[in-house]
């Protein structure tokens, strides 16, 4: 058996995999896969979710490790954002695969790498298929700064999936000093940017800039067999997105968390009650939510202070609930615990839009 894993954004990429898949599948049973969560919106807009699985694996080297346990050879397929970054990237992976005996070829923007010392024939049919350039990958130097390369000034940084800041340096750098405190270089922290990511390690976490999607597909919406429970996300989406696809709504707090989750779920018929203060950074181009979703507006800098409340009283410092009431009923009762807070309250409807006013 084969493994073919896939990590991106775009519909490009999975459009390729798929392609990539059939040809694979002439010369035996392929099992594929894709990293990571935001690859969850061009496969359900595709129609592929019955032929790439998901949610089973955060990075690409854990898909590769396990996998290695099954599958006689590895093709991964990556979109990196270019090919600095490309490089950088596969060089971790190789590192961090170091101990699979197994075959393993990396594609990312028409280059090709081979990341273990086997081959396989497989390989061969592979690149005359694809037609790249095959290049070596160095193994990455031990370091105790994590530099990220590939980033822009201006562009969002994430860290564990949270934003934390911009960037103003063409090559940030994060790391802990001698006192275990984190420091960093080249980017301008939000206001408790580092808050919601609590502690962690620079050199192992996941650290990317930019958006959180480049799709560009036409969104697709699928009914999934749903469970009698609620969610809350707490300013991390695309970690609550995987605990919220089957229920029967999720609470998100924060404005990006907000519209993210309200992108990826919508994928799933999930709708959403958001809670938010109106300083989103911007990092989700899509700007849509499930029939039935619920948008709450307060007043600057209690969004947090508003979910706070909410996980303590409605969800008991639960990240899910079971047996919930309607999403209309908790609606009502989290716009009763923001009270004077309101600053307006937004309805998504099949038919139509309703937007209320608190001052009316």
């Amino acid at each position: 058996m084969f493994a073919l894993i896939v990590h991106g954004l775009s519909s490009r990429v999975f459009e390729e995999t798929n392609r990539l898949l059939n040809f694979l599948t002439r010369f035996g049973e392929v099992t594929c896969t894709a990293v990571g969560t935001s690859c969850i919106k061009p496969i359900h807009d595709l129609g592929l979710q019955d032929r790439i699985t998901f949610f089973s694996y955060d990075t690409m080297s854990d898909a590769i490790i396990s996998l290695s346990e099954q599958c006689e050879a590895i093709i991964c397929h990556n979109e990196s954002k270019n090919l600095e970054s490309s490089e950088r990237f596969r060089s971790i992976i190789k590192t961090r695969i170091a101990s699979v005996r197994r075959p393993v070829l990396y594609i990312d923007n028409h280059v090709a790498s081979y990341l273990t010392e086997f081959h396989h024939a497989i390989f061969e049919e592979v690149l005359d298929q694809v037609a790249i350039q095959l290049v070596e990958t160095p193994l990455r130097e031990d370091y105790l700064i994590r530099e990220v390369h590939g980033a822009l000034v201006g562009e969002n940084i994430w860290v564990n999936g949270n934003v934390v800041g911009m960037v103003v340096n063409p090559y940030p750098k994060i790391w802990k000093d001698e006192n275990n405190e984190i420091k960093y270089d080249g980017i301008k922290l939000k206001e408790h940017g580092l808050f919601h990511v609590g502690d962690f390690n620079p050199i192992d976490a996941k650290i990317r800039t930019g958006f959180s999607t480049s799709n560009g597909s036409k969104p697709h919406c699928s009914k999934t067999d749903k469970k009698q429970i609620a969610s809350i996300i707490d300013h991390d989406a695309e970690k609550g997105v995987r605990f919220s696809s089957h229920a029967q709504y999720a609470v998100s707090i924060g404005d990006d968390t907000t519209k993210n989750a309200s992108s990826l779920l919508y994928r799933f018929s999930v709708p959403v009650i958001g809670i938010t203060d109106g300083d989103e950074d911007g990092i989700c181009l899509e700007d849509i939510r499930y029939p039935g979703s619920v948008i709450f507006k307060v007043i600057p800098g209690h969004d947090d202070i508003v979910g706070s409340e909410v996980s303590q009283e409605l969800f008991r410092g639960a990240t899910t609930i079971k047996d919930p009431p309607g999403i209309e009923a908790m609606a009502d009762m989290i716009q009763d615990l923001i009270g004077d807070r309101l600053v307006s309250r937004y309805d998504e409807t099949f038919h139509s839009d309703k937007q209320i006013d608190s001052n009316s």
